[in-house]
């Protein structure tokens, strides 16, 4: 089964390589230009962060998941609810195969979070490494249709 799943993950990221490439290369190389004395510590310090937030927001959403399929195994009442779940991903799933865009709502969502980390991140560090590498974490809020 190991085999199976590291060869699934493998080809999801070949073919979406491109798709970060084209949603996320600009951004980046903006990041690069914005600190240009460190462009490649401030760059490799943004990647970093980026690693660091998708592996925390992974860890997060699987953690959630795992949870709530453990509680309807034990209760009946949640079951609807894991079942309204899966039935809402599919239903935006295929939203944006129809569509090619993000819903309103979920753009929305993701700027105001967005601006609010934003604000808390200027704030909160005066380091010139620790805005790229924050800005990077923060990468993983951002809505992306390939995740």
């Amino acid at each position: 089964m190991l085999d199976s799943l590291l060869i699934t993950a493998a080809l999801m990221g070949w073919a979406g390589g491109p798709h970060c490439l084209a949603m996320c290369g600009a951004p980046c190389a903006a990041m690069a230009q914005t600190s240009q004395p460190q462009v490649g510590r401030s760059l490799m310090a943004f990647q970093v962060g980026r690693l660091m937030g998708y592996s925390v927001m992974g860890a997060l959403a699987a953690s959630l998941m795992q949870g709530l399929g453990w509680l309807t195994v034990y209760s009946a009442a949640l079951r609807p609810v894991w079942s309204f779940l899966h039935a809402f991903a599919l239903v935006l799933g295929l939203w944006l195969v129809w569509r090619a865009q993000m819903p309103l709502w979920a753009q929305a969502l993701g700027r105001a979070t967005w601006q609010r980390l934003l604000v808390w991140v200027q704030g909160f560090t005066t380091h010139p490494l620790g805005v790229p590498l924050i800005a990077g974490m923060m990468w993983a809020c951002l809505p992306c249709g390939l995740l």
